[in-house]
């Protein structure tokens, strides 16, 4: 499966994290396929020119913050795409304050789309625990034809996740949240990188109602930002 599969790292300004991110793929898969690119500060147009670039069948989707460690269960990953109804497995995201993940269902309201937890336990052959969701956290194993055709709107700079997955999901796509994790190495930004955080959330926030729609829009950006980005318990995944 690894000759299946091509690691794809979007990177801007934080050159050291990239190279970190890189050498912790090697030393746990030597040969594996390496593919990175410079977003130039908009992460849907990087993730789109790997997809141009990925030959293989699996798209291995991080970001050079990332780090793959000894609980990256590629094997798992594998097992819950071949057998399930699902186009990409994620998982934990390991950060220095406590494990984090997103395992979200979404709904259609008249107010716009709505957002929830998952509680959709499943379990592979080898009886492993995963949940079955509509959206999840930036990292993970993906079928590269779903992705490719789905892809990301170049339009949206930054907080570009949220529309891809609504996307995603009325495309009939689903994904899996499992026990495998990569660790979240957050170094200090740089002023220039900072600024353009800034820059590009301002931008959309003011071009996102005429790219999605008033009610393509979170019924509540607020518990969508808290419910991608809060501690969460991944006890009923961990075996």
């Amino acid at each position: 499966m690894m000759r299946q599969t091509t690691f794809c790292i979007t990177w801007h300004l934080r050159e050291l994290d990239l190279q970190e991110c890189v050498a912790s793929i090697k030393q746990r898969y030597p040969s594996a396929e390496i593919l990175t690119q410079d977003t130039g500060g908009n992460l849907s147009y990087g993730r789109n020119r790997l997809l141009d670039r990925c030959a293989t069948r699996y798209y291995f989707m991080l970001e050079e913050d990332m780090r793959i460690t000894p609980r990256t269960d590629l094997g798992l990953m594998w097992r819950i795409l071949q057998h399930h109804n699902v186009q990409g497995v994620s998982g934990v995201l390991e950060e220095r304050r406590g494990s984090v993940a997103m395992a979200a269902m979404i709904r259609r309201t008249r107010g716009g789309w709505n957002w929830s937890s998952s509680r959709d336990l499943f379990f592979t052959e080898r009886g492993e625990p995963w949940i079955y969701a509509h959206a999840t956290k930036n990292w993970g194993l993906f079928e590269w034809e779903a992705l490719n055709r789905v892809r990301w709107d170049e339009r949206l700079d930054l907080h570009e996740h949220f529309e891809f997955f609504v996307r995603w999901y009325r495309a009939g796509k689903h994904v899996g949240v499992c026990r495998s994790s990569v660790a979240h190495y957050k170094s200090r930004p740089s002023g220039e990188y900072i600024q353009q955080r800034r820059r590009a959330r301002k931008v959309f926030f003011a071009k996102s109602d005429s790219i999605m729609g008033r009610n393509h829009m979170p019924r509540n950006w607020t518990a969508f930002t808290q419910l991608s980005e809060a501690k969460w318990d991944a006890s009923k995944i961990m075996g």
